[in-house]
């Protein structure tokens, strides 16, 4: 059966240790374990919060040196990597974003869903 979490702020991935730790609180980043590789967080944003969200979390991103997946409910999911840079973006419409990391670094696709 699928795994339920609470509602929390996302979620840290650590490839190594096939573990996730979810979020409650703002990520501020001094308080993930090194070893989480990626951050990932879901959202139901429009313009103007969503430029405001995707900058907070590309800045993150950067200062952290921890990949983030951005899942948003109303088009424009992002993966960047650690530096900060953007991967790939599902602008709008049913679209399904992935990203695999191989040790060139991150790749990204995106899938149409109809």
């Amino acid at each position: 059966s699928p795994l339920m979490f609470h509602k929390s702020h996302g979620a840290c991935i650590a490839r190594q240790r096939s573990a996730i730790n979810v979020v409650d609180e703002q990520p501020e980043g001094g308080d993930i374990d090194p070893s989480f590789t990626l951050f990932t967080t879901s959202q139901c944003l429009n313009e103007p919060e969503l430029h405001a969200s995707t900058s907070r979390l590309q800045r993150f991103s950067h200062k952290y040196a921890l990949a983030v997946l951005m899942a948003n409910a109303c088009g424009s999911s992002a993966l960047w990597d650690e530096s900060g840079q953007l991967i790939v973006r599902a602008d709008c419409g049913s679209l399904l974003l992935t990203g695999l990391r191989t040790t060139e670094g991150w790749q990204g696709d995106i899938i149409p869903l109809r």
